[in-house]
Order: C-alpha cells, then sequence, then structure tokens
C-alpha cells in the first residue's frame, strides 16, 4: 500500500509539473497570435486610423462643430474630412480677403434653405470661425 500511494503521489506531481510547464507554453502561445494579430490587423494599418491621429486639436475641434452643426439635409455628410478641413481654411482665407460674410460659398451646388441661408456653408464657416480664425469673428458688441 506505502509503494501505491508513493507512485500517486510521484505521478500527481509529474502531472501537476507537465500542467504547469503547459500552461505557461500556451501563455506564451497566445500572446504571441495576440501580437501576430495586431500587427497584421486592419487598424494597425489603417490609413484612417493614422490620419485621425495626425489632426491637430484645431482640425479636430472644427471637425466636431461642423458635426454637430450641419443641417439633417445636407450636401457635406460623406465629404472626407480632409476636405472639409480644406474649405475651412478657405472660408478664412476668404474672409481675410474682404468677402462679405452673406457673399461666402463654400460649397459647390448648394442650395440655400427656406429662410434663404446657405446651411453648409454656415457649418463650416462657423466652425472655421471657432477653431481657425477666431481674429475674424465679428464684434457684435457687449
Amino acid at each position: 500500500m506505502p509503494k501505491r500511494i508513493a507512485a500517486a503521489a510521484a505521478l500527481i506531481a509529474v502531472l501537476a509539473l507537465a500542467g504547469c510547464a503547459s500552461e505557461g507554453s500556451s501563455e506564451d502561445a497566445s500572446t504571441e497570435r495576440s501580437a501576430t494579430s495586431a500587427e497584421s490587423s486592419p487598424e494597425a494599418t489603417n490609413p484612417t486610423t493614422e490620419t485621425t491621429e495626425a489632426l491637430s486639436a484645431e482640425d479636430q475641434g472644427f471637425l466636431d462643430y461642423v458635426e454637430a452643426e450641419r443641417p439633417p439635409a445636407t450636401s457635406i455628410g460623406d465629404m472626407p474630412s480632409e476636405d472639409l478641413i480644406a474649405l475651412g481654411r478657405e472660408a478664412c482665407t476668404q474672409i481675410s480677403a474682404g468677402v462679405a460674410f452673406e457673399d461666402l460659398r463654400l460649397v459647390d451646388g448648394e442650395s440655400p434653405s427656406p429662410g434663404g441661408d446657405y446651411l453648409d456653408t454656415s457649418a463650416i464657416f462657423n466652425g472655421a470661425l471657432y477653431n481657425y480664425c477666431p481674429e475674424l469673428t465679428p464684434d457684435m458688441g457687449s
């Protein structure tokens, strides 16, 4: 009987050690698989992700403003961020050059709303004023 207990204890010890060794291997393999998956995932090489990370605080603030303020029926909904940013900077350039606020047109083919306003242009222009050229904001008096 003592030999059986000793043999059983030895077998349990061997199995426990083998189990610990294989746990470490599977963890290492799992970590390796995760690292490999991350390297080959679309997010790791997605140019949109890289572009988003490269945006300045000004650009991000501008895009957030335009997103929040553009009308539901808009012609700029699918416009790439780079194009919106270029239009925002163009708004500052035009106003600096003397174009009157009411004459500013930024979006090709935009029609006025029933009230006569160019809502896409307004969203872009106001976002530009807040983020790119606040010095051009008209003084409305206090």
